[in-house]
């Protein structure tokens, strides 16, 4: 792995369980699992990788 790039496709879906192509253009990193949970009520969108160490929501 040479980039930044290359370092976030492989280490995204490792630690939240969702595959890189189904990311928005945006990505917010946060320990807080409250904020996943808001903006998903917010949005009405799904959490998903809620076993994995970071869940995620798009």
């Amino acid at each position: 792995m040479d980039n930044k790039y290359d370092i976030a496709k492989d280490w995204l879906p490792r630690y939240t369980g969702m595959p890189v192509d189904d990311f928005g253009d945006y990505i917010l990193l946060t320990n807080f699992q409250n904020y996943v949970e808001q903006f998903a009520e917010r949005f009405n969108a799904d959490i998903q990788g809620e076993n994995k160490p970071m869940s995620s929501c798009t």
